[in-house]
């Protein structure tokens, strides 16, 4: 599921965000190349602690999405994903990295939502013509409407799949899944399904 994405940037612990000006959102510089880039739905404070244990640090670019899903090879976020690896040559490596914090698990900021659903704060009518067009397309409402942490192995496992088997993925690019288990904070590695 793709509620927030966003493009961040980590050279020398500075963030750079999709809300600043275009011309300083990536760096064409050979000394602030990304040699990673992530994909994830990850807390803030989760960063880089993902990047320490992918041996990453300050070489990442960040897409974030949420769960870790990414649902459809030729959407917004693949696109996205693509030419990023396309603008940065220097990445040889993609993450997909989620969470999981568990029913009754509470980050170290205090996040305790291991799910959350869209469902209950749109209006009755539009909730039915939001249910129809995703059938239509055929994606489960249910699915596409929530976004479950503890779901995150599942939806990390169906995002490399969809990465790995695009026609337009280079050859050069390694595609990697994990998946960050709470309270640990230890990454474990997850394969397609």
């Amino acid at each position: 599921m793709t509620i927030n994405t966003q493009a961040r940037y980590n050279t020398n612990m500075s963030a750079i965000d999709a809300s600043s000006s275009p011309s300083s959102l990536f760096s064409s510089s050979p000394s602030h190349s990304p040699r990673s880039l992530i994909v994830g739905g990850l807390w803030p404070e989760h960063e880089k602690i993902v990047e320490e244990q992918l041996e990453c640090l300050n070489q990442t670019l960040w897409i974030r999405c949420e769960s870790g899903l990414l649902w459809d090879p030729y959407g917004s976020l693949m696109r996205t994903l693509l030419m990023s690896l396309l603008r940065f040559p220097t990445i040889k490596t993609v993450y997909v990295v989620a969470e999981t914090a568990g029913p009754n698990s509470t980050s170290s900021s205090g996040h305790n939502s291991p799910e959350r659903n869209l469902a209950p704060l749109v209006p009755p009518k539009t909730l039915n013509t939001i249910r129809f067009l995703l059938q239509y397309y055929g994606i489960n409402p249910d699915d596409w409407l929530r976004a479950d942490d503890s779901s995150a192995p599942l939806y990390v496992a169906q995002s490399l799949r969809v990465i790995r088997r695009h026609p337009l993925l280079p050859q050069r690019v390694t595609v990697k899944g994990f998946f960050l288990k709470e309270p640990e904070g230890i990454l474990n590695p997850i394969e397609e399904e």
